[in-house]
C-alpha cells in the first residue's frame, strides 16, 4: 500500500514540473516573437541553445 501511494506523489510531482515546463515554453516562445518584432533575430546555434543577433 506504501509503495503505491509513493508512486502516486511521484506522478504529481512529475505532473506539476510537466506544467511548469509547459509554461517556460510559452514563455520562451513570446520572448522569442518579441525578439522578432524589436528587429532581433532569433536563431539555433550548433549547440541548440536560442541565441539572438542584432
Amino acid at each position: 500500500m506504501m509503495q503505491g501511494q509513493g508512486l502516486m506523489i511521484v506522478i504529481d510531482v512529475l505532473g506539476i514540473e510537466l506544467d511548469a515546463l509547459k509554461r517556460e515554453v510559452l514563455r520562451l516562445r513570446s520572448e522569442v516573437e518579441r525578439l522578432k518584432t524589436e528587429g532581433g533575430i532569433a536563431c539555433e546555434s550548433d549547440d541548440d541553445t536560442a541565441v539572438t543577433r542584432r
